[in-house]
């Protein structure tokens, strides 16, 4: 609520839910999550340090994805996985609206196998844009498997697709593709793909090295985005970090998820407090994401570290829709957050946060930056209540706008 422009009051909806239900047992489940969110329409617009504030480049973004499925055994001979998958998502600005549905069929050899494996994929997804219409992809996949050790297994694939992404009409493509999983130790595993595609070749590599302190992750992919919102989303936050690296120390995943937000709120941390960049596309696109991050928990210090960088372009190029990747439009956003956080007593905390987020584009001198430095000290006034009191300092610049704030903010949070 303001108190001299009333007209800008507005309520904000935060939502991250998931679940799953065993429909009949040991045979057909339902998955099922949703999230709601406020995101940057355009990575070149405005960008602003808090979503409470005014922005026109802001708006709110709900996905739901639901996905019936059934797995089993065919004998002895296979392992089925047969699913429906069902996703939207909607904002406020309408062009940036989209539906997929995805049918899959999945069989792969018996795990009695000790070494050698195989599997076979079909798939086909329709997806729909509001702004751009709708494009429909099929698959077919085999695969085989060797497990040379115990800690390494190699993979390879090849298949053929039929789309019409870049095309008017549907055309055939055929793939093929490698992939590795190395796993030293429990403490350590590496995953990485790569496969031909009729876009060029995507790739997914993911690395995770944890210790009993601290914990390293690497992330890059390249693939097809058919999400609008799914560029908002990429990216490490404070939470997925820190449940990877108490893996150990609190097996149990809903435990463990209770654990970290416990830690988050006597460090003055949120689950978010990683994420940055981001934007709505109205099209499908051809988008890579790297992520690095890294945190080490000291007795009473914890140092959390993250580098990102996103790369998209527009893959259907007879979309006449609006957006960032508009007109061959090559976009890139490059960012670094430091954040740390020290225990001054038990019930008390300071934390200080300084990120960096450069956006720039390949048609004109678009582009945008923003600068953030934030102090913030939290203490637990009583067992269900924290107070939290910040300073904050931003400086964005860019063709959109410029401006410099400082704030003082100050949050009670209570907890019930």
């Amino acid at each position: 609520m303001y108190a001299r422009e009333s007209s800008a009051n507005n309520i904000q909806q935060i939502l991250s839910a998931a679940g799953t239900a065993e429909a009949v047992e040991n045979w057909a489940y339902v998955d099922a999550s949703a999230s709601i969110s406020q995101q940057n329409i355009s990575a070149l617009g405005t960008q602003s340090p808090d979503s409470s504030l005014i922005n026109s480049n802001r708006t709110e973004v709900t996905s739901v994805n639901v996905a019936p499925y059934l797995r089993g055994h065919l004998g002895n001979f296979a392992d089925y996985d047969a699913r429906l998958i069902w996703q939207s998502t909607r904002s406020d600005a309408s062009n940036a609206d989209s539906t997929t549905t995805t049918a899959m069929l999945r069989l792969a050899s018996d795990r009695s196998l000790a070494r050698l494996g195989w599997s076979a994929d079909l798939s086909h997804q329709a997806i729909e844009f509001r702004a751009a219409g709708t494009n429909q992809t099929d698959r077919a996949n085999g695969g085989l498997t060797y497990a040379a050790t115990p800690e390494l297994r190699f993979s390879a694939k090849a298949g053929h697709e039929i789309n019409d992404l870049v095309t008017v009409t549907k055309k055939g493509y055929n793939t093929h593709g490698w992939g590795v999983t190395w796993t030293p130790s429990e403490r350590t595993r590496l995953d990485a793909e790569r496969e031909k595609r009729f876009f060029g070749n995507s790739h997914s590599v993911r690395f995770e090295h944890r210790m009993p302190r601290s914990v390293w992750t690497y992330t890059d992919t390249r693939d097809v985005s058919t999400d609008a919102g799914t560029s908002a989303t990429a990216g490490t936050t404070v939470f997925d970090l820190l449940f990877t690296q108490a893996a150990s120390l609190v097996p149990d995943p809903v435990q463990r998820a209770a654990y970290v937000d416990a830690f988050l709120a006597s460090n003055g941390l949120t689950r978010a407090s990683l994420i940055t960049g981001g934007f709505l596309t109205s099209a499908a696109s051809v988008q890579r994401h790297q992520d690095l991050s890294f945190a080490t928990l000291g007795v009473r210090t914890t140092l959390i570290v993250s580098a990102f960088r996103n790369d998209a372009r527009r893959l259907d190029s007879t979309a006449v829709v609006t957006d960032d990747l508009s007109n061959g439009n090559l976009l890139n956003q490059k960012g670094l957050s430091v954040n740390v956080s020290h225990q001054l007593t038990p019930l008390s905390a300071l934390s200080v946060l300084a990120s960096l987020t450069k956006t720039g584009a390949s048609l004109g001198l678009q582009g945008s930056d923003l600068k953030l430095l934030t102090t913030t000290l939290t203490s637990r006034v009583r067992q269900n209540a924290d107070l939290s009191l910040s300073a904050r300092h931003a400086v964005s610049s860019g063709t959109a706008s410029s401006y410099t704030e400082s704030a003082v903010l100050a949050s009670l949070r209570l907890r019930f």
